[in-house]
Order: C-alpha cells, then sequence, then structure tokens
C-alpha cells in the first residue's frame, strides 16, 4: 500500500475523472453514493494507494438504492485502510461481499465511532457477533444495523458489547426479524445504558410479551430522549405496555408510533399516558386508525403541560373526534403545532379546532390540509387565523 503523498496526483486525477467520488485527501471524508461498478473499483483503487480519511461511505441510506457486491479483496484493502490509517467513521450501506459473508464486519475495530452498516443483508447473526466482538470497549457512538436480519443471536451479542458502553448515542435496529426474547436483552441494555440519546426500533413485530420486556427498559430509563418504534404492528397489548412505561418514563422527548396500526381501543392507553407523561414534547401518532375515538387524547391533552408537537394526520377522524379534541385542546397550555392532515372532518369540526386555538392563545399552528372542507369555512379559517396570529395549513398553503 502506498503512502498518501506518493498518491496525491494520482487521487487527484482520478477525483476528476470520477466526479461521483467526493473525498479529501488526508482529512475529512471519502464518500462514493452511486451503485456504478467503474466508479466503485476506482474508488476502492483510491483507497488501496493510500488515501486517508476519518470517513469512509459507501452507498447511501436511500432505501431505493440497489446493493453493492464487493469481491473480498475489496473488503480486505477497506479493513486495512480503517486500520492503518485511523478512520474513526464507516458507513456501507446496501454492500454484499461476493465471498465469506462475514467479511464485512472486519472493516469494524474499536477506534470507530460511527459504524452503520444498514442494508447490508448479508451480515446476520455471525457477522452481528464478529461487529459486538470488534466494538466492545471501544469507542462507538452511532452503530445503525437496520435490515441486516442479525436476528436474536445478534441482538443478544451487540447487547452485552455495548451494556458497559461510555460513548454509545445511537442505536438502529430497524427492520430486523426478532422474537420475543430480543426485546429481553434490549431491555437489559436501556436499563444499565446512562449515554444512549436516540433509540431506532422502527419495523419490527412486536408481540405482547416482547413489548412487555421493551417496557420494562423504556419505564427505568433515563437517558434515551429519542425513541422510534413506528412502522410496526403493534397490537392493543402492545401499545398499552408502551403506554404505561412511558407513564413512567421521564427521559423520552420524541416519541414516534407512525403507521403502527394503533385502532381505536388504543385511544385509551394513549390518553392516560399524555395524562401521566411530564417529559415528552413531540409524539408522532399519524398513519393510524384511532378514527373518532378522540375524547381520551382529548382528556389527556387537557392535563398536558410538556407536549409541543402533536401528529394525528392520516387517522380518519371525522367532525366528532375533531370536536372531542378541540375540547381538551381549549384546556391544554403546552401545545403549540397540531397537525390533523388528510382526515375525513369538515367545517364542523375544522370551527371546533380553531375555536379552541383561538381561546387558547399558547397554540401557533394548525394543519388541516385534505381535510374536507368548502370553500367558504376555508375562506373564514384563515381570516381568523390571522387575526389571532395563528399558522394556518390547509390546501397545502400556509396562512398567517
Amino acid at each position: 500500500m502506498k503512502t498518501s503523498s506518493e498518491s496525491d496526483s494520482v487521487i487527484a486525477s482520478s477525483e476528476q475523472e470520477c466526479n461521483c467520488v467526493s473525498f479529501v485527501v488526508n482529512s475529512a471524508s471519502f464518500c462514493v453514493l452511486t451503485d456504478d461498478r467503474p466508479t466503485i473499483n476506482a474508488a476502492i483503487d483510491l483507497l488501496c494507494m493510500g488515501a486517508q480519511a476519518e470517513s469512509i461511505q459507501l452507498g447511501s441510506e436511500d432505501p431505493q438504492s440497489s446493493l453493492i457486491r464487493l469481491p473480498d479483496s475489496a473488503i480486505v484493502c477497506l479493513s486495512e485502510c480503517v486500520r492503518e490509517f485511523g478512520t474513526t467513521q464507516v458507513q456501507l450501506c446496501w454492500v454484499v461481499p461476493n465471498g465469506d459473508p462475514v467479511s464485512l464486519a472486519r472493516v469494524t475495530n474499536g477506534r470507530l465511532t460511527v459504524l452503520n452498516l444498514r442494508h447490508c443483508q448479508s451480515l446476520g447473526p455471525a457477522g452481528a457477533c464478529e461487529v459486538a466482538d470488534r466494538i466492545r470497549g471501544g469507542e462507538i457512538q452511532r452503530l445503525a444495523l437496520a435490515y441486516t436480519y442479525i436476528q436474536d443471536e445478534g441482538m443478544r451479542a451487540i447487547c452485552a458489547a455495548l451494556m458497559d458502553s461510555r460513548t454509545l448515542k445511537e442505536l438502529d435496529l430497524s427492520s430486523n426479524s426478532f422474537t420475543d426474547i430480543a426485546m429481553d436483552y434490549l431491555s437489559k441494555l436501556l436499563q444499565k445504558t446512562g449515554t444512549l440519546s436516540t433509540l431506532k426500533l422502527e419495523g419490527l413485530r412486536i408481540n405482547s410479551l416482547g413489548a412487555g420486556w421493551l417496557a420494562s427498559g423504556i419505564a427505568r430509563n433515563r437517558s434515551v430522549a429519542n425513541l422510534h418504534i413506528g412502522h410496526s404492528s403493534h397490537n392493543d397489548e402492545a401499545v398499552k405496555q408502551i403506554a404505561l412505561a412511558m407513564c413512567e418514563n421521564k427521559g423520552v422527548v420524541y416519541l414516534g408510533l407512525e403507521f403502527s396500526t394503533i385502532q381505536s381501543a388504543g385511544a385509551t392507553h394513549l390518553g392516560l399516558m399524555l395524562e401521566k407523561n411530564c417529559s415528552l414534547r413531540v409524539l408522532d401518532l399519524s398513519f393510524n386508525k384511532l378514527r373518532d375515538e378522540m375524547q381520551p387524547i382529548a382528556q389527556g391533552l387537557a392535563r398536558n403541560h410538556s407536549l409541543r408537537e402533536l401528529n394525528l394526520g392520516v387517522n380518519k377522524i371525522r367532525d366528532q373526534g375533531a370536536t372531542e379534541l378541540a375540547a381538551g385542546l381549549g384546556k391544554n397550555m403546552g401545545l403549540r403545532s397540531l397537525r390533523l392532515s388528510s382526515n375525513k372532518f369538515g367545517s364542523v369540526g375544522a370551527r371546533a379546532l380553531m375555536d379552541a386555538m383561538v381561546m387558547n392563545k399558547t397554540h401557533e399552528t394548525l394543519d388541516i390540509k385534505g381535510n374536507w372542507l368548502t370553500e367558504s369555512c376555508v375562506a373564514e379559517l384563515i381570516k381568523r387565523a390571522n387575526g389571532a396570529g395563528i399558522t394556518l395549513i390547509v390546501g397545502n398553503q400556509r396562512y398567517r
């Protein structure tokens, strides 16, 4: 492998020829976001010639990206560069080895602060175990293993390796196939970690037993501020367990439960959560099936003083639900933004909501675009919003 001083001129010319490759010699980053084979080969050649970078990225997190297949020789080259030149951030999204499926894990070492293997579908349990061995006791701050098929064995190894971490800030385990026992492993980590601030568990199928274990960890954790558990099929018992955990939790400020098939029965548990929780600032419940069961949520809002943003878009809420929600909104003194786009209420529900917004001068933004409003109602709402200093979003326009 050449030193970087020997290869500067080659690197410069190659960068001009492959404008999809962006990196700074001997400094910040080396980034390849294309799946074009000649470009990738040229990029690997640059690394093998001694290009030094604090950050190496191959592939994009974009879910529409294509797989990037690398021969084992290229992965060995990446591993050597990371080890020899002190690289601290490695992102290999959609990368699949042509040979040994576990070889990708060998790019990892204890000096890494960022490891993103999102969509590296060949990693599996064996690869996760090797990653765990290599980051144990290290400096990892952000670890992303979404869509990597690590299964329960991989979850056990990763959680065990991170148990005593004093640097971990973000963990993404979304869209893996776990059974209930994996949530027990994660719960133990949540109860011990004091540094993790963002946890992403989107796209998981969490049953009642698993939800109970996860809830136990959430209730006892004090460091996680951003909890993403949406894009999942949560049954009523799972929603109940999560809501009860949030009644005890005092650290989460963002809770994402969007696209979670939460139905009207879940509204009771969510209402109790809003009533008891005093730390939550943003709650995303969009793209669920709450319909007109807004009374429990309205009652929770009436007693809640911490929530600042609530998203109830695309929940099939009609006039009855919007009116019930408005009753609680009028008594709430903390909410700043309410999003109710693409529901099914008309002028009656919209006017009730505006009445509550005007009466309570703390509210700032009301998003009701995509509902069934007449032109005369829209004109009336715009006038009232302007007079009260409220930002109104309707018909894909913002009015103030």
